[in-house]
């Protein structure tokens, strides 16, 4: 199946008391499902969407826009349901374990066959009935290895996100801050001079709940706060990327990272894009 293909944006909140997590094409990658900026929607929209709900053992797969890149549902997982930009997958586990066609999906041999099933002008896609057409291995007892593999990176998957927590705790324990208010609205009401000490008011911009961040900072009691500086201050380099013009990224002998191997505190070095040594030179 796919995910939902009704507009419900209006409904998102990133309140997890109000309902079930949703899913957005930008939430799928890194293989395991992530949860940087998770908004959610209320029971009454989920339940309303009986065909998009997404089990425990699912493999989502982008579909539109960056196609490929895919997640597998972790047999932990609470309700979840998403966009139309997402296949939801569901493997006969009798004949194939999620973990096995997750890996095989995500390998160069499957990503080979997702993107030469892709169809479109203006906006390329993957048709749901074309996915039937991909061919899967058997390896026999193999696949059980893969399996376990899969399992044990997710354990340590679990284990780095409690520190990362344990992390944050200390910090905001160090500074003798309270939890931060990081709640959205649609919309806000502000005077024109502190829209011109901003210098910017466009939407992504202009969220004041990122100012409250650096007042709660401001005022925490343990450690005296007088002032924020620019990053630029300490950094000793700074610089972004470069895509050779006209280049065909399956040719040359340097490993080429984009947007997508970037994801969650990690680097995917698994790329099989690849420039030429002049180029990176």
């Amino acid at each position: 199946s796919d995910g939902n293909h009704a507009s419900v944006s209006r409904h998102f909140s990133e309140d997890p008391n109000i309902g079930p997590l949703y899913l957005r094409g930008q939430d799928i990658g890194g293989f395991f499902l992530g949860d940087t900026n998770p908004v959610y929607v209320p029971w009454s929209i989920f339940n309303s969407m009986g065909r998009s709900h997404i089990l425990p053992g699912d493999v989502l797969l982008s579909i539109v826009g960056t196609i490929g890149t895919l997640a597998l549902v972790p047999k932990d997982a609470s309700a979840l349901t998403g966009s139309c930009k997402i296949a939801i997958l569901r493997p006969r586990q009798e004949r194939v374990s999620p973990e096995y066609l997750a890996v095989f999906l995500a390998s160069s041999y499957g990503q080979f066959q997702i993107h030469r099933q892709t169809r479109g002008a203006v906006q390329m896609g993957l048709i749901l009935e074309d996915m039937r057409f991909i061919r899967v291995p058997r390896f026999g007892l193999a696949e059980l290895a893969v399996r376990h593999e899969v399992e044990t990176a997710y354990e340590a998957l679990i284990r780095a996100k409690k520190y990362y927590s344990a992390v944050q705790q200390t910090l905001e324990q160090e500074l003798g801050i309270n939890k931060m208010d990081l709640s959205h609205n649609v919309g806000y009401e502000t005077q024109l001079l502190d829209i011109c000490q901003s210098r910017r008011w466009d939407g992504e911009f202009y969220k004041p709940k990122y100012k409250r961040v650096i007042e709660t900072v401001l005022r925490a009691k343990n450690v005296k706060v007088t002032r924020f500086i620019p990053v630029g201050r300490v950094l000793s380099y700074i610089t972004n990327g470069h895509t050779p013009l006209r280049h065909e990224l399956t040719v040359g002998e340097v490993p080429f990272l984009t947007a997508e191997h970037v994801y969650d505190f990690r680097l995917d070095f698994g790329t099989d894009k690849r420039i030429l040594q002049r180029h990176h030179e």
